[in-house]
Formats: structure tokens, C-alpha cells, sequence
């Protein structure tokens, strides 16, 4: 079965699944999720921005990088409609797809920080400023975050809960 996107928009971000739905996100900001089995569409969300990179999935949040907005949108009872959960909003573009994690989402910013957030509210637990741009989706291995920049470093992080150090 083949899916088209509306409006002559196109696929940047890279479809994710659960097993049960695929969900994609096209440039122009529309987020949908189709059926894995028979590609029927089970919901469709419009942001208000462009989507760059490939949203996560979180039990029953789909995480969305749209413009300078992190968004959760939260899959009702039935799969097949959305809410929209929580926001956080950046001061730049966010082309780092979320990464999760023991509950936690982490991604970077055109605005050159790393951010984590609680990924049931979207509260900011900390935040830590590189060089340069982040594009790239962070790594996590145990308590470190990984994530490169476009200054030319790549930054071992210690997440330790609520703050963040660097290790090397």
C-alpha cells in the first residue's frame, strides 16, 4: 500500500512504529499514523511548523520536533485520534530528533544546547551549551549523554538527574 503526503510536501524525518501504528511527519508539519498492517490512516495532527527530524515514540506520546518546539502528542483510548500534551519551546530550530530514555527525552538545538526534558510533562530537568549547532540525536549509556556539534567536539555528558556535568 502506498501513502502520499498532501500539498506537495515531502518526507524528511524517517517513519517510526510501535509495532501497531507508523507514524510519519512531513516537512509542511503534518504528523500521521498509519496502521502497520493495511496503511489505513488511524490519526493525522498538523503542527504550525516544518518537521526536520524523525519524532520518537514514548508509551502512548508521540514526541514531535516541530520548528522550535518540542511537542508530545498523546494517542487517546481507541488510536485513533491525538491531543496535544505538552509543549516546550526553544529559542531556535530543532533538527536533532528526540532521543528517550529511563523517561526522559533528550535532543539539540540550532540554538546550540542539549536539552532534557521529563518526558511525561515536558518539564526541563537541565540544559547544557555547546560551541555550535546540534543537529545530531544524543546517545545515552547509562548516565552519560553523548551528542555531537558542529564545533567539531563530540561531548560525553554526566546526567546526573536534575543537572549536568561534562566528563570529557
Amino acid at each position: 500500500w502506498p501513502y502520499e503526503v498532501a500539498l506537495q510536501s515531502q518526507f524528511l524525518a524517517s517513519p517510526v512504529s510501535d509495532g501497531v501504528q507508523l507514524v510519519v511527519a512531513d516537512y509542511n508539519g503534518v504528523v500521521s499514523a498509519l496502521n502497520v498492517l493495511d496503511g489505513s490512516l488511524r490519526w493525522t495532527r498538523a503542527t504550525q511548523d516544518i518537521i526536520t527530524a524523525t519524532p520518537a515514540i514514548f508509551g502512548n506520546l508521540v514526541l514531535v520536533p516541530t520548528g522550535k518546539r518540542m511537542m508530545a502528542l498523546e494517542v487517546l483510548p481507541g488510536g485513533t485520534s491525538v491531543a496535544e500534551r505538552w509543549v516546550f519551546n526553544t529559542s531556535a530550530r530543532i533538527d536533532s530528533s528526540p532521543t528517550i530514555s529511563a523517561g526522559a527525552v533528550y535532543f539539540g538545538g540550532v540554538d546550540r544546547q542539549v536539552y532534557k526534558l521529563d518526558a511525561r510533562n515536558g518539564t526541563l530537568w537541565w540544559n547544557f551549551t555547546t560551541s555550535d549547532v546540534v543537529k545530531g540525536s544524543p546517545a545515552v549509556v547509562g548516565g552519560r549523554v553523548f551528542v555531537g556539534s558542529y564545533d567539531g567536539h563530540l561531548y560525553a555528558l554526566n546526567d546526573n538527574g536534575a543537572n549536568v556535568s561534562v566528563a570529557w
